[in-house]
């Protein structure tokens, strides 16, 4: 929660700022519908310059911008109550400054703080967030991978595959086979044994001594 509050923060100040400065340009600019888009962005760049300071690699761009975008809004909330408070109570003047400026400064160290913060290592609840994440996500692809195993053309792979494996184990059977025969160098008879070929060899003998 406490990680959480320099942002809700930031929408409040944020809330403030928008309103002041669409006011001031609806009533002395003329602005209508332009004024809110006017506020809209320069609320929103006084947070993003303030946090991508906390970057080296940006720092020095997002300090440049964030003085040019503080300088302008804290302009415009601070105009818009110095017009509308009664200034000639010195009291009332220093408030009025102070209420002007204070929305725009808090937006841009709000941001700075956030960038911050987003440096932390996670705490527990940012942990438990993220196994639960993670366990959704494997969830979720082991449900897609069963639909999508359920399809003809994967219900018919483990059959190609075993027809495969039982050729793959023929093969070996049919080379153990022929290594096993018995050859005979003269006319290529294949005895099933030794005795066999040794017989056939007898009679090619026989018809030589004839």
């Amino acid at each position: 929660m406490m990680r959480r509050l320099p942002i809700l923060l930031v929408g409040v100040f944020l809330t403030i700022t928008l309103a002041r400065v669409a006011q001031f340009s609806a009533r002395h600019m003329q602005a209508g519908a332009l004024g809110w888009l006017f506020a809209v962005g320069l609320g929103a760049a006084v947070y993003v310059s303030s946090y991508w300071t906390r970057t080296t690699t940006t720092r020095r761009q997002a300090a440049v911008a964030l003085a040019f975008f503080v300088a302008a809004d804290a302009y415009f909330n601070f105009a818009d109550v110095w017009l509308a408070a009664d200034t000639t109570i010195p009291l009332v003047a220093v408030g009025a400054a102070v209420y002007g400026l204070f929305p725009t400064v808090a937006t841009a160290l709000l941001g700075w703080m956030s960038g911050a913060i987003a440096k932390l290592p996670p705490d527990a609840a940012q942990r438990s967030a993220q196994t639960a994440r993670t366990r959704a996500g494997t969830a979720l692809a082991a449900w897609v991978e069963r639909m999508v195993g359920a399809s003809p053309a994967h219900a018919a792979q483990p059959v190609a595959d075993a027809a495969l494996d039982d050729a793959r184990a023929a093969q070996p059977a049919a080379h153990e086979g022929a290594s096993t025969a018995h050859v005979c160098a003269q006319c290529g008879y294949i005895a099933h044994n030794q005795q066999a070929l040794a017989a056939h060899m007898r009679k090619h003998l026989r018809k030589v001594a004839q």
